[in-house]
This record gives C-alpha cells, sequence and structure tokens, in this order.
C-alpha cells in the first residue's frame, strides 16, 4: 500500500501525532476520491455512457484503421492499374530486351579519333558496358561524324544501360533512320516497337510491329505477331 510504511512508523512510535493526523486526512480523502470516481463511472456505464477519453480512444482507433484501410486498398489500385503496371505485351516485350542484340564484331579501328571511339563503343557494348560504349559513341556524335549505325548502336545502349531510357533510345532510332533508310531498317522498327510497348503507347507499337510483320527481311517476325497478338488481348 502507498502509506504502509508511514503506518508502520506511527505504530513503533517515530511518526508524531500531527503527522498521522495529516496522513489520516489525506488516506481518507483518497478514499473518498476514489469511491466517488467508482461511484460517477457506475452510473455512467447504467445510462449506456462510458468515459470521455475512452470513446475519443475508441473514436481514434476506429479513425486509425480506417484510414490504413484506404491505404491499403489504395496501394492494391495503384499497383495493379497503376502506370507501372504491365500487360502481357509489355511483359513479352522485357523478355526479349533480355537477349541483347549483337552487333557486328569486324568493325575495323582505323587512326582517326571517331574510328578509335567506334571500336570501343564496340567492345564496351559486347561486354554488356553499355554507359561506357555510349560515352563513346556520344563522342563521335560530337565531333558530328555519327552515322546510321552509330545512332542505332547508341539506340540500343539506352535501352540496355541500367536505368533504360526507352525516349531516348526511339529518338537515336529516328536520326539513324534519318541518317540512312535503309541501314538496320528491320532491327529500328522491332526495337522502336519494343520502345513503345514499354512506354505504354500501344498505338505506335503496333505501327511498327506490323512494319516488322509486313518485311520479307526481318529476322523478328514471329516475334513481331506474338506481341500483336498479346496487345488484343
Amino acid at each position: 500500500m502507498k502509506y504502509q510504511h508511514l503506518l508502520e512508523k506511527h505504530n513503533n512510535g517515530s511518526l508524531s501525532d500531527a503527522d498521522w493526523e495529516q496522513l489520516a486526512e489525506k488516506m481518507m480523502q483518497a478514499q473518498f476520491d476514489q469511491q466517488k470516481k467508482t461511484d460517477w463511472e457506475n452510473l455512467l456505464a447504467q445510462k449506456g455512457i462510458t468515459r470521455t477519453p475512452q470513446v475519443a480512444q475508441t473514436v481514434f482507433l476506429w479513425r486509425a484503421l480506417a484510414a490504413a484501410l484506404l491505404l491499403v486498398a489504395a496501394a492494391t489500385a495503384w499497383f495493379l492499374w497503376g502506370p507501372h503496371a504491365t500487360s502481357p505485351a509489355q511483359r513479352l516485350a522485357a523478355n526479349y530486351l533480355e537477349q541483347p542484340f549483337l552487333l557486328d564484331q569486324g568493325t575495323t579501328r582505323g587512326e582517326k579519333a571517331t574510328d578509335i571511339n567506334r571500336g570501343r563503343a564496340l567492345e564496351a557494348f559486347n561486354n554488356r558496358q553499355y554507359e561506357k560504349a555510349l560515352q563513346y559513341l556520344q563522342r563521335v556524335e560530337a565531333g558530328a561524324q555519327a552515322k546510321a549505325p552509330d545512332f542505332f548502336q547508341m539506340g540500343l545502349c539506352l535501352m540496355y544501360q541500367s536505368k533504360p531510357d526507352y525516349r531516348a533510345a526511339l529518338n537515336a532510332f529516328a536520326a539513324a533512320r534519318q541518317s540512312d533508310p535503309e541501314v538496320y531498317a528491320d532491327e529500328i522498327n522491332w526495337f522502336s516497337g519494343l520502345c513503345f510497348l514499354l512506354l505504354h503507347e500501344n498505338k505506335n507499337a503496333e505501327v511498327a510491329l506490323q512494319q516488322v510483320t509486313d518485311s520479307p527481311s526481318s529476322r523478328n517476325r514471329e516475334a513481331a505477331e506474338k506481341l500483336l497478338q498479346a496487345l488484343k488481348k
């Protein structure tokens, strides 16, 4: 008990009468307050009313639970239908990109700086060092020496790098086509279709993939057909 040690002092004579009277008064007041509190709670309970702090706490808990459920629902909806959600066609496109395109190993190295950069870019590319390869190709472009194969390789690097930039890759493919429409024409259509798909631009993807299927020389006609079928699902 709270006052047990003081009672013991009074019993063994170490607590004065004045102190004992003061202690007794405090004990009686505490008992009275507790009884009043109990009676008040019982009266409210009979009327179906609980103490205000409990009501507030209950309301708070319910509101917190409701907010948590709304957050979970919103997160689920975002995961299922948000901009990052992948369709069957997008998953298939991503699978096709897991196997990098192989560039010609027979590229010659000349004495010019642009040729050196091209050679280093090819070596880095075939070692799957796409960011490094892109830097060498950008040096070629900065020297106003970039040709269709250079732009095409830049597009591949931008797709395959650790943080793909599909929009920049499309721009590089467009530059390659503008430089020479005949160089890597089928491949540019194919990879452009994949980029459009992964950017959720299905209409543009359909156009590019249809060009792949219509080309007798394309090696990706069957894959393009599968993607077009997946887009219809």
